[in-house]
């Protein structure tokens, strides 16, 4: 979200085929709206459902704000939210078309890995955004990426990203950000999850990037633990404006 934005900032040729609405105001973090990808199976689906690929479930959370109002949020869309069910229902095949616009029309994509622990469903193995909301635990799993999983996820999303975009040209990161909560809290602290993440992550956006021409590293991770003093803001979980531009400013 922070490159995205900081390209658009400086007046780079970001494409946008689709207004990206969140709590009701625009904000242009991806170039359709398909929410925040976290991980490389998320990656890898959207690749799928937007080529058609693979059909996924029509499924929908309900939840009751604040305020009163009710909003269903697509479960593999992130932060992405509708009024009504007939909302949703009408925005699919825009939101898809879009999508598949904007994924065979670009010419260099940034994807930031920041996450291994994945949720999906049961029933078919679709990959849900972050984390299930209000469901049976029957009907999900969990898993723990490993970085040969990772890897064979990056290869997949390639592989059928590249038969309708064979130009592409990939730049591969991973998020500095650290987890807010783990699955895996009986095991380990968030802290230590944390750190077991992005190693992993690390390690296979390296094995990767290494296998494929075209596709690039680019170490945001490195520079804003290693290269950049008081990089955070004061939740230490999110970086500052001005260490997002002195990373991107090399």
């Amino acid at each position: 979200i922070e490159i995205a934005h900081w390209m658009q900032r400086k007046g780079f040729n970001y494409l946008i085929t689709e207004e990206n609405i969140h709590a009701g105001r625009l904000t242009h973090w991806s170039n359709a709206r398909w929410g925040t990808i976290f991980n490389a199976a998320a990656f890898r689906q959207l690749i799928e459902r937007s080529f058609g690929i693979r059909k996924l479930p029509n499924y929908l959370w309900r939840k009751k704000e604040a305020d009163g109002r009710i909003v269903f949020r697509d479960p593999f869309r992130e932060e992405v939210e509708f009024g009504s069910v007939q909302e949703y229902v009408e925005d699919l095949p825009r939101h898809e078309a879009a999508a598949r616009h904007a994924l065979t029309q670009v010419k260099v994509f940034i994807i930031t890995l920041g996450l291994n622990e994945v949720w999906s469903f049961r029933a078919d193995g679709s990959v849900l955004s972050r984390n299930p909301w209000r469901i049976s635990p029957s009907y999900v799993k969990r898993q723990v990426l490993s970085v040969a999983d990772n890897v064979a996820e990056l290869q997949r999303m390639l592989d059928g990203w590249r038969s309708f975009n064979p130009e592409l040209q990939l730049i591969v990161s991973v998020s500095p950000v650290p987890m807010l909560r783990t699955f895996r809290a009986a095991e380990m602290h968030v802290m230590a999850a944390t750190m077991l993440s992005k190693a992993t992550l690390r390690v296979a956006a390296q094995e990767f990037c290494a296998a494929h021409a075209g596709v690039q590293y680019f170490p945001s991770f490195e520079k804003i633990m290693y290269g950049t003093r008081d990089p955070w803001e004061a939740d230490f979980r999110h970086v500052r404006p001005g260490a997002v531009n002195g990373v991107m400013a090399g």
